[in-house]
């Protein structure tokens, strides 16, 4: 039995491009190759997420279910050990395929036989019941972690109801920066998570005074990396605070499927390091240091002594870790750490790596925003 098997992601809030790439998915011991794009034709993850939408806009969950399900049905209908696998399978992103999770299909056996036929998957009623672990997920009608949230603050982390967690509210004079946030791009981040990013950069210089350097991990096409070069000017800051880059230049490493349930793969999103100095090089930019590797394998003396601020897009629970463990120890007082994919779908890892890291730490995670809401999936660090 050979099967294609293709990733139905819905809802991504950053605009991740999406490069045609080949893979293989193994069921039963055979594969079959499925490539991206021939799947579809399009720029960038959130045009295919709007894709997928539309894909099962029309449908129920039973329905959804059945159709991600197909691959693994018998005769009889869909075997335990099948339904295991299916929780198992990931795509050609290394991403789950987007299921409910085995006890939730087990459960759908209701004359015990083992075996969930055709009529006892479609009484199917979706997870409404609980948040998304996955995007895939979306599609069964969960909950989404937060709502709104990515063209201004009024994002609701619902995902955090109940808990410690709490909003960070920005100064009122730092609102006085934002015209200068707006008319500055920033690559595959949301509105919402620029003008935070801007705005606690602002109250890292200006209100806060504090000492280091400015480091961005995880830099991509080095689209944010020109939007904090250019924020640094506007604060005729680029001396004092010196913007540092770091990155593999290769695309991610492997991942941990335990701790990563969302997308990853060994060499996705890969920019070679060219690349990036060309981003500041076609805006007369300084191409600023450029640190080569996983974040875990740099040098320590590559590392500023002294860092104000962080931005860390890393994706993956290993890369998040270990970003988190080479900044930390050079903070200043009062330096600024911003999570970028915290608590998002796409990339649960980045919140189990954070949690971690901060059990022994008086410091916690914030969600950082306004009176209205947050930023969805950013976090926010202040070092105490």
């Amino acid at each position: 039995m050979i099967f294609h098997i293709t990733i139905f992601a819905c809802g991504a809030q950053a605009t991740r491009p999406v490069r045609p790439a080949t893979g293989l998915i193994q069921v039963e011991g055979k594969a079959e190759a499925a490539t991206l794009s021939q799947i579809m034709n399009t720029a960038n993850v959130a045009e295919w997420s709007a894709k997928m939408n539309n894909t099962f806009r029309s449908q129920s969950p039973n329905k959804s279910l059945e159709q991600v399900l197909a691959p693994f049905k018998s005769e009889q209908g869909y075997t335990f050990e099948a339904l295991k696998k299916a929780t198992e399978t990931r795509d050609v992103w290394g991403a789950l395929i987007g299921v409910p999770d085995l006890v939730e299909l087990q459960s759908l056996d209701q004359d015990g036989d083992k075996l969930v036929s055709k009529g006892e998957l479609m009484k199917f009623q979706g997870l409404q019941h609980r948040f998304c672990r996955n995007l895939g997920e979306v599609k069964y009608e969960c909950k989404k972690r937060c709502t709104k949230g990515h063209d201004k603050f009024d994002g609701d982390y619902a995902y955090f109801a109940g808990t410690t967690t709490k909003t960070y509210l920005f100064k009122k004079d730092s609102y006085e920066f934002l015209n200068k946030i707006d008319r500055t791009g920033a690559g595959a981040i949301s509105t919402a998570q620029r003008r935070a990013i801007g705005m606690g950069l602002y109250e890292v210089i200006k209100a806060g005074n504090v000492d280091g350097a400015v480091c961005e991990l995880g830099v991509f096409h080095g689209q944010t990396s020109t939007f904090l070069w250019s924020l640094l000017t506007e604060l005729d800051a680029t001396d004092k605070h010196p913007l540092h880059l770091f990155d593999s230049f290769e695309g991610l490493p492997d991942c941990d499927k335990k701790m990563d349930g969302g997308m990853c793969g060994p060499g996705q999103m890969s920019v070679p390091e060219d690349k990036v100095k060309q981003s500041f090089l076609n805006r007369n930019f300084p191409v600023p240091p450029m640190h080569k590797g996983f974040f875990s394998d740099i040098s320590d003396s590559e590392f500023p002594e002294k860092i104000a601020f962080a931005f860390i897009d890393a994706d993956l629970y290993p890369s998040m870790l270990s970003g988190l463990q080479k900044v930390w120890p050079r903070l200043s007082k009062g330096a600024v750490v911003f999570l970028h994919d915290y608590a998002w779908e796409g990339y649960p890892g980045t919140e189990l790596a954070a949690h971690n890291f901060l059990a022994d730490k008086v410091e916690r995670v914030q969600l950082p925003g306004g009176h209205d809401g947050v930023a969805c999936n950013l976090g926010y660090l202040r070092k105490q």
